[in-house]
């Protein structure tokens, strides 16, 4: 049995390992009664120690994916499978059970069939192509994907002009392309209406804003910001 010391009864050893501990005779410590491996398929659930299905946001597996920018993006090779972007890394993420499906509209696993046609780019070249999610696109060159993108924020993709145009995709908090500092609040013009007020913020002095926050935080937090201001972190 392992020498590091138990803080709690059911924990994980590593993504497919639970380990449970067990009250010591003296009733002042806890110490590792067994360990075994999850089921081929399932994974250690951190918050519980148990085998779950659906795996956890902290075993990400790295994958073979060329990331545009940070976000969750569908595999067209898998409709069972997306990818998550962080930094310019890729991991692999599999949807639990049979019949359930990455939908890059929810950015969730379904039971939907959300599934993007491999043929999309089929005699297409050098052009953008729209998914079935108004802020996702993909490149195609020589009749095939070379990258798959998203408009960040508050921008939604235009196929005709080839380019992310600003606006409001629904209602809340949105960076603005090219500003780290700025960002956009989108509220609706009524509270069941389908426009929206886009009104354009910016943030306190030395603060960026950062979309997965949705927040203004440590300008050094925010990693577009070094590209946009690299003056500012030397």
């Amino acid at each position: 049995m392992t020498t590091d010391p138990c803080t709690v009864n059911y924990s994980c050893l590593n993504c497919t390992t639970v380990r449970i501990c067990a009250l010591t005779e003296n009733g002042r410590s806890l110490q590792e009664t067994h360990r075994f491996t999850c089921p081929v398929g399932n994974w250690c659930d951190p918050l519980s120690g148990t085998c779950i299905a659906e795996q956890p946001k902290s075993c990400m597996i790295p994958a073979d994916f060329t990331c545009m920018r940070d976000g969750y993006y569908p595999d067209l090779n898998d409709c069972s499978r997306y990818f998550y972007c962080h930094q310019g890394n890729s991991f692999v993420f599999k949807c639990a059970g049979s019949n359930r499906y990455y939908s890059p509209l929810t950015e969730t696993c379904t039971t939907l069939n959300h599934c993007i046609n491999k043929a999309i780019c089929s005699n297409k070249n050098g052009v953008k192509v729209k998914v079935n999610n108004k802020q996702m696109f993909v490149y195609c060159s020589n009749g095939v994907v070379s990258a798959v993108d998203r408009c960040i924020g508050a921008y939604v993709f235009n196929e005709q002009k080839q380019v992310c145009e600003q606006a409001c995709p629904h209602s809340g908090l949105f960076p603005k392309a090219g500003n780290c500092t700025s960002y956009y609040k989108c509220d609706p013009t009524f509270k069941t209406s389908t426009s929206y007020n886009m009104t354009e913020l910016m943030c306190p002095e030395g603060e960026a804003f950062l979309e997965s926050a949705y927040q203004c935080v440590n300008r050094t937090l925010v990693p577009n910001c070094k590209m946009q201001f690299p003056d500012m972190f030397n």
